[in-house]
């Protein structure tokens, strides 16, 4: 999909926070530390996605409660809950992951960006 497509963004920006590693671009993170966010895996609680790359100790932005683009480690059908993988990646919910959103476009292939309503 082209790139093009996947730039809308509605709902939350935080700001201001620190890379606690680096991040990759619409990777789901979550909060390692007071005001400090990592990508997550598939136990943890995500607060939201960036949009951008990051490294260690940059000033960072995430989104949360809005529809974003995320990267996807397979294909993930349109309605499809969506949960993190052990790299930040979205991926269909199993029953023991969290639910960070409702994928609202639907992916082929691992790579592939999917609009997602994030419900973190």
């Amino acid at each position: 999909m082209a790139l093009n497509k996947k730039t809308q963004k509605i709902g939350m920006a935080v700001g201001d926070v620190k890379a606690g590693g680096t991040i990759h671009k619409y990777r789901l993170v979550k909060l390692s530390a007071y005001n400090t966010i990592v990508e997550t895996t598939s136990a943890a609680v995500a607060v939201g996605v960036v949009l951008e790359d990051y490294a260690e100790g940059d000033t960072a932005t995430y989104y949360s409660h809005s529809i974003v683009p995320v990267e996807c480690s397979a294909a993930i059908a349109i309605g499809a809950k969506v949960s993190a993988d052990s790299n930040g990646k979205a991926v269909t919910t199993s029953s023991t992951n969290f639910v960070v959103g409702i994928c609202v476009e639907a992916t082929a292939a691992a790579g592939d960006l999917a609009m997602v309503q994030l419900l973190v």
